[in-house]
């Protein structure tokens, strides 16, 4: 069950999921400034996710009851957190409708993208991006050399740099 809702303050974490065989899937990166956790604070459920860090990274946290009584003491704030909330679900529901719409290429550049954020820089192995993808490995694998032959990205020994981000960001969109 989740008791702490943080916030990152530098650096910055990757959200991922595991399956029963072990198998790994990211399915986002987030950096300072952003909120993790939030959700318990609703429906006190368990965690879902695993978090960590791929980089030096600080996080606040604080405990849901001592933000609960925040909240209460100051009810205008609930509006922020739904919004927060209410954001993260569009993103949720845009990547479902791109998962199924989305040839895989596309979807490989959009989530190069997601995952980059402010950086340029990425770790991680190609089975977690195949699966954050929906892909195999070896798609994963194919995908990546063709957008490295095109010079947008460069293929590294445990991820990737982006090269060309508005390239991919018009492949995005294509």
């Amino acid at each position: 069950m989740g008791c702490t809702a943080y916030c990152v303050q530098h650096g910055s974490v990757l959200i991922g999921v595991s399956n029963a065989l072990g198998k790994t899937s990211i399915l986002a990166r987030l950096t300072t400034g952003q909120w993790l956790g939030e959700l318990a604070l609703f429906d006190g459920g368990a965690r879902t996710h695993d978090v960590y860090a791929d980089e030096s990274a600080s996080l606040w946290h604080i405990p849901l009851p001592a933000l609960r009584a925040y909240l209460r003491a100051q009810p205008d704030l609930w509006l922020a957190l739904g919004q927060l909330l209410a954001a993260k679900t569009r993103r949720l529901m845009q990547g479902l409708s791109q998962q199924t719409l989305t040839p895989p290429e596309n979807r490989m550049a959009q989530r190069l993208l997601l995952l980059a954020q402010d950086s340029e820089q990425l770790r991680f192995s190609q089975e977690e991006l195949a699966g954050a993808i929906g892909i195999s490995r070896q798609t994963c694998n194919a995908i990546l050399k063709h957008l490295a032959q095109q010079g947008l990205i460069q293929v590294e020994r445990n991820g990737v740099r982006l090269l060309d981000q508005p390239g991919l960001a018009k492949l995005s969109q294509a």
